[in-house]
């Protein structure tokens, strides 16, 4: 390909050879005002539209991952907050409640103290062996720091998280979450 180019427009210095040569007489023909506005231009239209097109939308980038910056640096230091006490209660701290009797009860109200029940898309009951109650949540687009005051809540009320299942989702900050809670009822 670079060869058949090479042929039809010749080397680099046969192209540049070429521009100037169609170029120049056109050129000797302006006046010396418009020959000093072209070669302005010629200056001022490149390093404009580097200056446009490239360096500023870098520079509002930057400023606007700046200014989240804090935000993420709050919640991050919340989630970190929140994931300790978290273990707390999952090595039997205190604050724990006794198992309660209606799992879909005490798992909407984790919800609702947390404020993670728009996201929750699904809570589908499945009846163990032995009588204890499972429960599978399906939650989507959930803010990481919200996701920890929810588990954190189940854990409060008396619920064992059996498993949890997170996927960070396109959005920074935000997961899906699959939960599967026991109770013994």
């Amino acid at each position: 390909m670079v060869r058949e180019f090479l042929r039809i427009y010749g080397s680099g210095q046969g192209i540049l050879l070429r521009v100037k040569m169609q170029f120049l007489p056109y050129y000797q023909r302006l006046s010396a005002r418009e020959q000093y506005l072209l070669i302005v231009v010629a200056i001022v239209l490149p390093a404009l539209l580097f200056v446009m097109g490239v360096w500023q939308p870098v520079v509002d980038q930057i400023n606007t991952l700046e200014g989240a910056l804090p935000k993420l640096q709050g919640q991050l230091h919340e989630a970190q907050r929140l994931a300790d006490r978290l273990q707390t209660l999952g090595r039997g701290g205190s604050g724990t409640a006794a198992m309660p009797s209606n799992a879909l009860e005490s798992i909407e109200q984790a919800a609702a103290m947390s404020g993670i029940r728009k996201n929750i898309t699904r809570i589908k009951p499945d009846i163990g062996m032995g009588g204890a109650q499972r429960m599978r949540i399906i939650i989507h687009s959930a803010p990481y720091p919200v996701m920890i005051k929810f588990l954190f809540h189940l854990i409060q009320k008396g619920i064992i998280l059996a498993k949890v299942q997170m996927v960070a989702t396109d959005t920074p900050g935000q997961l899906n979450a699959v939960v599967l809670v026991m109770t013994k009822g």
